[in-house]
């Protein structure tokens, strides 16, 4: 009888030694799956990332150009990087009355979209459209000399209608590569005239490149 008491208390006694350390056993078990990594732990930098912060992060990366003291330096190839053809052919419709915005929306690479509302700074070639005195305060920035005045259209893409919020540009300008800093608009729209355009600028400042100078 002594002996099954005695057995039976050390059972008793392994027992609560088993409940006061559960963990061991714990640690023997496998690990569940997170977000598809077997057998891996989440640490804390691998937290997800908010998706507001996610998409912002990606816009931001996939901009063309390089960052420089506040202001997006690109050029017109960064713009001219697409097919401008069913574009200029919707844009034509558009003027006829029959828009179709959000087939032409369709149609500008998510890459440019994203430089809308963008402070941005580039070269280009201009034509001054309203004068006052030896300056302009309205202009078209275009990637070649040649164009318009010497005969040739440029293609949608490969022009901005600029509006000039800060100085007046000095005519002396025109005829020279120009660098024009300011808020780059993209999407299709129409002027006062009726002209169809895809590029628009607000104008901050417009200097001859450092290389030239």
């Amino acid at each position: 009888m002594r002996i099954l008491v005695s057995l039976a208390l050390l059972g008793a006694l392994i027992f609560f030694v088993w409940l006061a350390d559960p963990g061991k056993e714990e640690e023997n078990l496998p690990l569940k799956p997170v977000q598809g990594k077997s057998l891996m732990m989440v640490t804390a930098s691998e937290k997800p990332v908010p998706r507001e912060e996610a998409v912002s992060e990606t816009r931001t990366r996939d901009l063309p150009g390089e960052l420089v003291h506040g202001v997006r330096e690109i050029g017109f190839q960064d713009l001219m990087n697409f097919d401008p053809d069913p574009l200029e052919k919707l844009a034509e419709e558009a003027l006829l009355g029959a828009l179709k915005e959000e087939r032409m929306k369709a149609l500008i690479p998510d890459s440019i979209k994203a430089l809308n509302g963008q402070k941005v700074a580039l070269e280009g070639f201009i034509i001054p459209i309203n004068f006052i005195g030896d300056t302009t305060t309205e202009f078209i920035l275009v990637v070649d000399p040649m164009v318009c005045c010497f005969g040739q259209i440029p293609r949608i893409h490969e022009w901005i209608s600029v509006v000039v919020e800060g100085e007046p540009v000095p005519l002396e300008y025109v005829d020279m590569p120009i660098r024009v800093e300011g808020i780059l608009e993209v999407g299709f729209a129409t002027d006062e005239a009726g002209s169809a355009n895809l590029y628009r600028m607000r104008g901050l400042n417009a200097s001859i490149p450092e290389d030239l100078r």
